[in-house]
């Protein structure tokens, strides 16, 4: 894995985190989009610990609001999760070619309901892009890569069922948590190659914990390396593992799990310094883009 100061797009990996909150979730700690179904409340419950950690294969219907972005040849690259009957949320970078112009993501597609990105039936649906909504203060530049944050509109509502659910998102008065799980399509082993990370389609997961902001900026520094960690990012990942999100999990959620079960969406797989390295990852804070996403999603 290279060192290079890259997008987890890139790295194509999938940081689907689920936290285990430090703090006591209200009414008020969530927001559900969804307007006929609750969010985040899903039949079949994750593994009974805090920390689920090394990339274990994900339970059937346990991250129905995951969904899997692919290109036209139908190859999965980023995540998306679903916050609305109509609506998902994701990386801008994983679309940063619309911004020069680029329409190809009217040649994508997104798999909802299925835990492998290759399968489709038994429940799954395919989608379209009808509309792309990247966030109009998107920096891709370094040191100052933030707001990495975008809205699909998929071409029909989606149907919900046990296999496909939309997710609560992350208030601004909830307080960050101590730990969160992971789960994507992203590769999951440093000298994997392209062609063996397309060869295992199944969705895994994985448990990282939460860092502060202040610690996570002095650690880039301390390696040389000039980045500004801002309000709106969240850091997370251990230091010298091989637990980390990676290349094909951009776009996807940093989750908590409160005290009814229910799913919260925290953050959202940005960038980061090189894959499973002494650095954690950095994530959009979904709690800063509240009004954006409320807005824009009607």
């Amino acid at each position: 894995m290279e060192r290079n100061f890259r997008s987890r797009c890139q790295y194509l990996v999938v940081v689907f985190a689920i936290l285990k909150g430090s703090g006591t979730f209200g009414e008020n700690s969530y927001r559900n989009l969804a307007e006929d179904v609750s969010c985040g409340l899903i039949a079949n419950p994750f593994t009974k610990t805090p920390r689920i950690l090394g990339g274990i294969a994900a339970n059937e219907r346990e991250f129905p609001f995951l969904a899997s972005i692919q290109d036209s040849d139908g190859k999965h690259f980023c995540s998306g999760f679903i916050v609305k009957e109509q609506y998902l949320l994701t990386a801008a970078h994983c679309f940063i070619d619309t911004l020069f112009g680029s329409n190809s993501y009217k040649d994508y597609q997104i798999l909802a309901g299925s835990n492998n990105w290759d399968q489709r039936g038994n429940g799954s649906n395919l989608f379209k892009i009808s509309k792309i909504i990247i966030h109009p203060e998107y920096s891709y530049f370094k040191p100052n890569v933030e707001n990495d944050i975008a809205i699909l509109k998929i071409d029909r509502r989606v149907r919900w069922s046990s296999q496909v659910q939309p997710i609560c998102l992350a208030s601004p008065e909830r307080r960050d948590p101590q730990f969160g799980v992971t789960a994507g399509w992203g590769i999951r082993s440093k000298a994997a190659n392209m062609k063996e990370w397309m060869k295992d389609t199944r969705l895994h997961k994985v448990s990282l914990p939460i860092w502060r902001n202040s610690a996570c900026q002095l650690e880039y520094r301390k390696d040389g390396i000039n980045w500004n960690t801002k309000s709106s990012h969240i850091c997370a990942g251990y230091q010298g593992s091989e637990k980390d999100t990676c290349q094909g999990d951009s776009g996807s959620p940093l989750l908590v799990v409160d005290g009814n079960g229910r799913r919260v969406a925290f953050g959202i797989v940005s960038v980061g310094e090189g894959c499973a390295t002494k650095l954690p990852g950095i994530y959009t804070r979904i709690s800063s883009f509240i009004p954006w996403i409320e807005e824009n999603s009607r």
